[in-house]
């Protein structure tokens, strides 16, 4: 193209830039104009002003982006309040939050929306809010954010969905006092802790964004709903609380809150004594928690030692109540001085005095449920596929624990588990070596592939059953997790148990928060180091006496290098007694009972690390050709 051309063709450009530019600036002072009675004092005319408000202000950072790609931001002031000027932006806008509730210190990602009738009015944003762009997304309403289709953000769109919404928490915002119509959108409200500020501080919305499903959990009656973000026809709705069981619910977190503010307040200012009075007013003196006694938690290895930072529990919510009214369950977020952070949960009890106490989560060891995103060694066309996994660790148990059982939403209703009976949910044996002390089995007491519970539904269900089933013998059924089913934050049933299946301690609970982001990890990993049959020694006994002996096999000549998945474990059947005068609690530390393997554990030779790296640059070059041809 000549030169005169060229410039002329960016002179064009350069002066249909301009116009547009403003005539939007035209178009946004007009609507700012028509909407300025309802704007506030504090917000010139082209502006979007609101709160940020989830029971009780959030201090946050306000993002605005418009359909251009443009963004503004700001921050919020002590009331949750905050004002961004919107010229020469193109609606319509998002705008996301991200801070601490001050309330109880959750950490909170917040979106809403606004169209060009909002320029110059109110935009609320809260966890009503995020879920009603969620639903008009038909996704999680932080990934809308990040990859918009701005077709979606359309006034009749945003209203359509608020209508819904309204309507399903509509008897508990009544319970409130918040007059029907009040619109979540945009209302002008006070984070105060009152109408709908009060109602946002008993809800709980959590997200599974990979299934495109919220739970939206009532803190009152602890009654929860699901909303499907991919449909539109979710109509189910939240009940409504008698005036008694509403004040009866509040009183409750008034309570559950000054408990956990007078522990972060101890122990702000360490070093405290062990006999320090608030301490004993602070927990309960039959304290267990993941298999630590109270003497144990505040002993030198403990909370109070020396070389342990300052912790801090923060986001406390009641997730349960006893029948007899003298116990609660509270689900909590932890952090300390070292930048360390996690979810936990403890049980409260009420003392004589009528105040209540921290007694623990109850369980004899600790159980942590993490969320993996698998990369599989494939590429199927352009598109990266991601596997979802269950990964359990369970660590500190007392020796006489053989099994433990986890039941729930998600997980599988029975399975007929050989020589054990039907048990309802996931079972995990005691391993005799390896990194995991229990591992989940399928069926047939094989271990899962990895360690990890897949996903149901995949196309290829990656368990030990059908790779690991003995001859003569049918592959077992495949043990998995509905993660759609499970949701983003859930409460699992954990029962620990001995060698003949009969239950330790008290039934207690383990918390389920889901959290895609956390880890993303091949799956190339060295599964050629798995035992041929891993099952433990009396399984194999009772299989050889049901079929023929099969024919030996061959032993790979090089030695065995052990592995991450390792060799399940079991006793004779028989439970493990314990030395006199020692409690299990003290066992705690004490090492895993051992089997040896078995005469059929011969193992693969081990893979070649330099094939594993080719096959994955292979991968990678057919995904770059495919880009390529696309683009010619």
């Amino acid at each position: 193209m000549p030169r005169a051309a060229l410039a002329l063709a960016f002179a064009v450009i350069a002066a249909t830039a301009h116009a547009e530019a403003a005539q939007a600036a035209t178009a946004l002072a007009a609507t700012a104009n028509a909407n300025a009675a309802d704007a506030d004092p504090a917000c010139p005319a082209a502006c979007i002003n609101g709160t940020v408000a989830a029971g009780g202000p959030v201090a946050a950072s306000v993002v605005l982006r418009d359909a251009a790609g443009q963004r503004r931001d700001t921050v919020t002031d002590r009331a949750g309040r905050f004002a961004l000027p919107v010229a020469g932006l193109r609606p319509p806008f998002l705008l996301r939050a991200s801070g601490r509730s001050g309330s109880d210190a959750r950490e909170l990602v917040l979106v809403s929306a606004a169209t060009r009738d909002d320029i110059g009015r109110h935009v609320a944003i809260t966890p009503l809010t995020d879920l009603i762009v969620g639903n008009v997304a038909g996704r999680a309403a932080a990934s809308f954010f990040d990859t918009p289709d701005w077709s979606r953000v359309t006034r009749s769109e945003l209203d359509a969905a608020r209508n819904v919404l309204a309507a399903r928490v509509g008897p508990l915002l009544a319970a409130f006092g918040v007059a029907p119509g009040f619109d979540l959108l945009r209302a002008r409200f006070d984070a105060d802790h009152g109408g709908i500020d009060g109602a946002l501080g008993v809800l709980r919305i959590s997200t599974d964004a990979p299934g495109r499903r919220a739970r939206i959990l009532d803190l009152v009656s602890l009654v929860a709903i699901e909303d499907d973000l991919a449909r539109r026809d979710d109509r189910s709705a939240l009940p409504a609380p008698t005036p008694a069981a509403l004040a009866a619910a509040l009183r409750e977190l008034d309570a559950t809150k000054d408990v956990f503010a007078r522990f972060n307040a101890l122990f702000k200012n360490r070093p405290l004594a062990r006999d320090e009075p608030a301490l004993a007013r602070l927990f309960d003196p039959g304290f267990l928690h993941s298999g630590r006694d109270l003497g144990q938690t505040l002993g030198p290895d403990g909370w109070l030692g020396a070389g342990n930072p300052g912790v801090s529990l923060d986001a406390p919510r009641i997730v349960g109540r006893g029948r007899d009214g003298r116990t609660l369950r509270v689900a909590f977020d932890w952090r300390n001085a070292a930048g360390e952070a996690g979810a936990d949960a403890t049980e409260l009890r009420r003392a004589p005095d009528g105040g209540w106490r921290l007694a623990g989560n109850r369980r004899l060891a600790d159980v942590h449920l993490t969320t993996l995103s698998v990369r599989p060694p494939f590429v199927d066309g352009i598109v990266q596929h991601h596997l979802r996994r269950l990964d359990i660790d369970i660590d500190e148990t007392p020796r006489a624990v053989q099994y433990v059982q986890l039941a729930g939403p998600g997980l599988p209703a029975e399975t007929d588990y050989l020589t054990l009976g039907r048990l309802p949910g996931l079972l995990l044996m005691r391993a005799a070596s390896g990194r995991k002390r229990f591992v989940p089995v399928d069926a047939s007491l094989a271990p899962l592939a990895d360690n990890w519970v897949p996903e149901c539904g995949e196309a290829a269900a990656d368990t030990a059953g059908a790779a690991n089933a003995a001859p003569g013998v049918a592959a077992a059924p495949s043990i998995c997790v509905d993660f759609a089913r499970l949701g983003g934050e859930a409460e699992l049933a954990v029962t620990f148990l001995d060698a003949a299946r009969a239950p330790l301690g008290e039934a207690s609970r383990a918390e389920f928060v889901a959290d895609w982001s956390a880890q993303m990890t091949s799956s190339r990993r060295d599964n050629t180091r798995r035992p041929l049959d891993a099952r433990p020694a009396f399984v194999t006994a009772k299989l050889a006496a049901r079929r023929p002996e099969p024919a030996p096999r061959k032993a790979d000549p090089a030695p065995s290098r052990g592995g991450s998945d390792g060799v399940v474990g079991a006793t004779n059947g028989s439970a493990v007694p314990l030395a006199a005068g020692v409690s299990p609690l003290t066992a705690a530390a004490s090492p895993p009972i051992a089997i040896a393997p078995t005469a059929a554990t011969a193992t693969a030779a081990p893979p070649d690390p330099l094939r594993a790296t080719l096959a994955d640059l292979r991968d990678w070059a057919r995904t770059l050709r495919t880009l390529i041809a696309g683009n010619r």
